[in-house]
């Protein structure tokens, strides 16, 4: 096994074993709704149920499909069906380094704020910037954009992350694959020149004897 393929192993179980520790860490039942073919068999196997998944697409995804997600996931918190949506994903950042990342997606706030923080600034006023239309209203038309998005650049960075394993995958076995090319070919080699040479003492042999 290559260096490379070590720390595919050790990265695929660094963010497994991340995903599950953030699963347990939430004291709530947890609706999940997954992507892929190989998420999709690993909570079969750990006998997870899922409440959605998506598959037929990981090597291409299309922003119509992150909308279809985005959609899904949407209803589910206005139906109060989820009281929180968090995005669970390989954030790309090498060929061969994928790390795991978790972002909340609803309710939508930046990612420094906490609840204390947006219950303090409305307290001293809120937001002094007048919207037309209305506040309300422009974040139900930009609160799906946002999920939409996002979900769209996760499922890219997860798909180049895929295509980028699997191209660090290739050029190992390339490299194993010439490199025991070299190794039969000297084997060979060797092979030869012994035959050559036992070959010779056998006619230099003759030869004595017939001049023996």
């Amino acid at each position: 096994m290559s260096l490379q393929d070590m720390k595919r192993q050790i990265q695929s179980v660094d963010n497994t074993a991340k995903m599950m520790e953030f699963r347990q860490e939430q004291d709530a039942d947890i609706v999940q709704v997954v992507t892929g073919r190989k998420a999709v068999e690993f909570f079969r196997f750990g006998r997870i149920n899922l409440e959605e998944a998506f598959t037929g697409f990981s090597d291409e995804p299309s922003f119509e499909k992150a909308q279809e997600i985005g959609r899904h996931l949407t209803r589910l918190f206005e139906d109060e069906e989820a009281d929180e949506v968090y995005l669970v994903y390989n954030q790309f950042q090498s060929a061969l380094v994928q790390r795991a990342t978790i972002t909340r997606l609803l309710p939508a706030a930046p990612d420094n704020v906490d609840e204390e923080d947006e219950e303090d600034g409305e307290e001293e006023g809120g937001n002094p910037v007048e919207f037309i239309p209305e506040a309300e209203e422009l974040l139900e038309r930009l609160v799906p954009k946002y999920v939409e998005t996002l979900l769209f650049r996760a499922l890219f960075e997860s798909a180049a992350g895929e295509h980028g394993s699997r191209m660090s995958a290739m050029k190992s076995a390339t490299d194993a694959a010439n490199e025991m090319s070299e190794d039969l070919k000297q084997q060979m080699n060797k092979a030869r020149q012994a035959a050559i040479t036992q070959e010779i003492i056998e006619i230099a042999a003759a030869a004595e004897a017939l001049g023996g």
